[in-house]
């Protein structure tokens, strides 16, 4: 099976994806304890067995007889320990600690469902460093398929143009365009499946801003005419609700005058809600819209120097706090819209599995 990859993927992000093609090529080379499922249900992973002990106050998890890695490197409690304690020092996962007690068994410190869910997120996953950096000079990664001889290829696309992968041979391709997905509706042989709703837009203000007036911004009619996506509407703040109460590193810079509406460049749904909501606000106020690179625009968010931000946050997450920890204390956040991919497959392709996340994992051999 022959998997297209339209956007780039860089090894260092693979506890920390940034694009779709980093969560899908890094999901099915790593392995993690827990698994959740389309619905958020625990499942198996690595651990194959849990529960939950009083004294002290923390899980016990089994790892399955003999475990391996997706890429068949074997693993140990041991290993799964010294891989995780860094993690667990510096993520808000709620986790304490963690130590091997034999061979097969370890001890994660903390108590409640949410700890357990945690060791789900791909910043706790366990990753074959071998298998990470063996993308091939043609921009191919290879594991073992189902079957007989099966075998997944995932090969970048040097276009990034998913068409161009359909035409190519490809059995797999995300997408999130709408052009796209019309035109592989128009080729035989291929079925396409939206995804769960995955990433939501807000605006976020930092503390001191001028308010934005947007008395008559409405997120089903952004979600319907101001973007190229599968888009609803953002009614709720979901996780955000529980990021309030999280602590803030990086105190606001004060009062931003700017007038600018920021966004990441590469994103071409932020830049469609940017441009919608200047054309909203109150005219004569000087608002506009301009496009920062991530990085950059990472650092202006911790600073909190500009009047407003257009940002795309995953729909879900099991660490708030750490997908909030770059924004400025106090910020008013606002949702504007959710969005979701749709899988494109080829007829006979074998059977996928959709995470808790809305990411594709196929079945191990």
């Amino acid at each position: 099976m022959t998997v297209a990859l339209l956007e780039p993927a860089e090894p260092s992000h693979a506890l920390r994806p940034a694009n779709d093609t980093e969560r899908l090529l890094f999901r099915n080379l790593s392995d993690n304890l827990i698994r959740l499922d389309c619905r958020g249900d625990v499942r198996a992973g690595l651990a194959e067995a849990w529960k939950l002990d009083a004294e002290p106050a923390g899980w016990i998890l089994t790892l399955r007889e003999n475990a391996r890695l997706r890429t068949g490197a074997s693993i140990s409690a041991y290993r799964v320990v010294s891989t995780l304690r860094p993690q667990l020092s510096t993520a808000p996962f709620g986790i304490d600690s963690a130590v091997a007690l034999n061979a097969r068994q370890l001890r994660i410190f903390g108590s409640g469902d949410s700890v357990l869910r945690a060791l789900a997120d791909p910043a706790l996953a366990l990753v074959d460093s071998l298998a990470l950096h063996g993308m091939n000079d043609e921009g191919v990664t290879q594991l073992p398929g189902t079957g007989p001889g099966g075998v997944i290829e995932f090969r970048v696309v040097q276009s990034g143009d998913g068409r161009d992968a359909l035409e190519a041979g490809a059995d797999l391709v995300i997408a999130r365009s709408a052009s796209l997905r019309e035109y592989a509706q128009g080729r035989p042989g291929f079925a396409s499946f939206p995804l769960p709703w995955s990433r939501s837009y807000i605006l976020l203000q930092p503390t001191g801003a001028p308010l934005l007036p947007l008395r008559g911004l409405d997120s089903q009619s952004l979600a319907r005419d101001a973007v190229e996506a599968d888009a609803q509407g953002a009614d709720s703040l979901g996780w955000l609700n529980q990021a309030e109460a999280c602590p803030r590193s990086h105190p606001s810079a004060g009062p931003a005058g700017s007038g600018r509406i920021v966004y990441e460049q590469e994103d071409a749904v932020a830049r469609a809600l940017a441009e919608r909501i200047v054309a909203m606000a109150e005219p004569g106020k000087g608002w506009r819209t301009f496009g920062m690179v991530a990085a950059e625009l990472v650092h202006s968010l911790e600073r909190g120097s500009e009047s407003a931000y257009v940002l795309a946050v995953p729909r879900q997450t099991v660490a708030p706090c750490r997908e909030s920890a770059d924004w400025p204390a106090g910020a008013r956040i606002r949702p504007l819209i959710e969005t979701r991919a749709h899988a494109i497959v080829r007829e006979g392709a074998p059977p996928l599995a959709v995470e808790w996340d809305g990411t594709i994992r196929f079945p191990e051999p």
